[in-house]
C-alpha cells in the first residue's frame, strides 16, 4: 500500500484537481491522508465530502501549523509501505504511481526521484522561471553519489514532492519535516540523500508543479525566507562536519551547503531595508561559514560574501527592470 500525505490550506480552488488525480490512479491499494491545516475556507469541508465517497481517505483536521507540521502530522498515521507528499495545489499523472512502486521495487531503492512539468497561472513573462526537468537519465547509485552529481551538473531540485520514499526508510532514519521554518524542503531532501543506500531516477514528468501568485514559491520574501535558508546551511554544515573526511557524503554535503549559502544571498537581496536589518545576523554568521568553506573556489559566491550591498543593488536594478517587462 501507498500512503498519500496531502497536506491542505487555502486551496479549495486547485483542491479537488490534486485529490481526483490520486483517486484516478491506475494503481488503487492507497492510503489517502488528507490534512487540513485549519484551513480558513471550504478546504475542511471538501476533505470531509471526499472521505464520504470513498474508504481510501482519510481526514485529520488540525491547527493550523504550517506545512511541515501539516506533513508530520499525516506521515505520523501513515501505515503503508511507501510514502509519498503531494502539494494540495498540484497534481500527478494518471499512472504516476504505479510507475513509481514498479521502478522503487525494481531498482531495491530507498527511494526514487523523478521530474516535473510546471504549469504557469498567468501569460506572458514571469518573474518566476522554475523547472524541474533534467536533462538525462541518472543512474541508480548510493544517495550521497546521486545528491554530489546533481549539484556538480545543475540539476539538483529540492521538491520533495519529487520523491516516492520507502516508508522504513523515513521512519529508521528520523526524517520529519521541520516545523516552522520556510524552505523545509532545502533541508528535507539533501539529508534524504546522504542517509540512502541507494537512490533512483525515474526520468519522466509524473507531476505537475503550478506556480501562481500568492504561493510559499512566488510571495514577497521575508526575514522567514532567510531564517529558512540559514538554518538550511547551518544544519547541513553541521552534517558535513560530522562526514567521514574525504567521503563521497562529505564532498555532497559541502557542495549542498554551498547551494544554500547561495540561496540565502539571492533571498538576502530581495528583502526589504528592514527586513536585511532584521536579518543581519543571519548575514554575519552566513559570512563566517562562507569563509570556513574558503568560497568554495566560486567567484560568484565569493563578490555576493564580500561586496553584499553592491550584489544587493545589482539585483534590486534587475528585478525592477523584470516588473517593467511583466507589467
Amino acid at each position: 500500500m501507498v500512503s498519500v500525505i496531502i497536506p491542505i490550506y487555502k486551496v479549495e480552488k486547485y483542491l479537488r484537481e490534486c485529490v481526483d488525480s490520486v483517486l484516478n490512479q491506475t494503481y488503487d491499494d492507497l492510503e489517502i491522508i488528507l490534512v487540513d491545516d485549519g484551513s480558513p475556507d471550504n478546504c475542511g469541508k471538501i476533505c470531509d465530502d471526499y472521505a464520504m465517497k470513498d474508504k481510501r481517505i482519510r481526514v485529520i483536521h488540525k491547527k493550523n501549523g504550517g506545512l511541515s507540521d501539516a506533513r508530520n502530522a499525516g506521515f505520523l498515521v501513515a501505515s503503508g509501505e511507501y510514502c509519498y507528499f503531494i502539494d494540495s495545489d498540484d497534481y500527478i499523472k494518471r499512472n504516476a504511481i504505479e510507475l513509481l512502486v514498479t521502478y522503487i521495487k525494481r531498482e531495491n531503492a530507498d527511494f526514487v526521484y523523478f521530474d516535473s512539468e510546471t504549469l504557469y497561472e498567468r501569460k506572458g513573462p514571469h518573474k518566476y522561471i522554475e523547472t524541474f526537468r533534467r536533462k538525462e537519465k541518472y543512474p541508480s547509485a548510493g544517495g550521497a553519489e546521486s545528491l554530489y552529481n546533481h549539484l556538480k551538473s545543475d540539476e539538483y531540485y529540492s521538491c520533495v514532492c519529487l520523491m516516492f520514499f520507502k516508508t522504513d526508510f523515513l521512519k529508521k532514519n528520523r526524517l520529519i519535516f521541520r516545523k516552522g521554518m520556510l524552505h523545509e524542503d532545502q533541508l528535507f531532501t539533501p539529508l534524504a540523500f546522504v542517509k540512502a543506500n541507494r537512490t533512483a531516477h525515474l526520468h519522466l514528468p509524473l507531476y505537475y508543479r503550478r506556480m501562481r501568485e500568492g504561493s510559499i514559491v512566488t510571495s514577497h520574501k521575508t526575514v522567514k525566507n532567510a531564517e529558512g535558508l540559514f538554518i538550511c546551511a547551518v544544519k547541513l554544515a553541521k552534517e558535513y562536519s560530522d562526514s567521514p573526511v574525504r567521503s563521497i557524503k562529505r564532498k555532497a554535503l559541502c557542495l549542498s551547503v554551498k547551494d544554500k549559502v547561495d540561496s540565502f544571498f539571492n533571498i538576502y537581496a530581495e528583502l526589504s531595508a528592514m527586513n536585511k536589518k532584521n536579518s543581519s545576523d543571519y548575514l554575519k554568521t552566513i559570512k563566517k561559514l562562507s569563509k570556513h568553506f574558503d568560497y568554495w573556489n566560486d567567484m560568484k559566491l565569493y563578490i555576493k560574501c564580500t561586496f553584499t550591498s553592491a550584489y544587493c543593488l545589482f539585483k534590486s536594478i534587475k528585478r525592477e527592470a523584470m516588473i517593467k517587462i511583466i507589467s
